[in-house]
């Protein structure tokens, strides 16, 4: 078993299941979130290519993991702008309620791109079976929007999430796409420009 893939998996799993939640507490704007994580995470990728002696990317593999790393940064700015909007009463939306329809959206995103650019799924079966995961994903997230007192202020507070979760989609799809456009490397090489 790879211990420094375990090791990464337990970062990924602590730290975007805390992410969400630490920075609506800790406050700040998305610029000082994004600034705070990539600082973060440009620390995890130094050690890692010291200790791990990885080579460094270049010429196009360079610059679509840089792009790549862009996205990522963008789409994470979005969304946790989307944290901070509030209806007519002043009652913010908080990450509760965006980051299942984030990572909903993220999901069926990757899904559409897998299904139709990369021909996962390929029997009809395993459609069948993949479809009625990802309306099961779709219901789960509009069930995380249930509110008891709804008010037109409310519903359009959520439109316009979903919309602005829309345009961070785009950033969080070119993430998981550029790097399927390099050669010759690994997610490991590409971790630090990415950063």
């Amino acid at each position: 078993m790879n211990i420094l893939g375990l090791f990464f998996v337990s970062l990924a799993i602590i730290g975007w299941s805390a992410y969400p939640t630490l920075v609506s507490k800790i406050g700040g704007n998305p610029i000082q979130a994004i600034f705070g994580a990539t600082w973060g995470t440009l620390i995890v990728a130094t050690v890692v290519v010291l200790v791990g002696n990885y080579p460094m990317p270049t010429g196009a593999n360079f610059w679509l993991s840089v792009v790549s790393g862009a996205a990522w940064a963008f789409g994470n700015v979005v969304t946790i702008s989307a944290f901070g909007l509030k209806d007519d009463q002043g009652h913010i939306l908080g990450s509760a309620k965006v980051m299942p329809i984030s990572t909903a959206f993220q999901i069926i995103a990757n899904v559409l791109w897998g299904v139709t650019m990369l021909g996962n799924w390929a029997s009809f079966e395993a459609k069948i079976f993949g479809t009625f995961a990802v309306v099961a994903i779709m219901v789960g997230a509009y069930l995380t929007t249930y509110q008891e007192k709804k008010t037109a202020g409310n519903s359009k507070l959520l439109i316009k999430a979903m919309v602005i979760l829309l345009i961070a989609q785009v950033g969080y799809s070119l993430y998981g796409i550029l790097p399927q456009y390099t050669h010759d490397i690994s997610g490991m090489d590409m971790f630090f420009p990415q950063a």
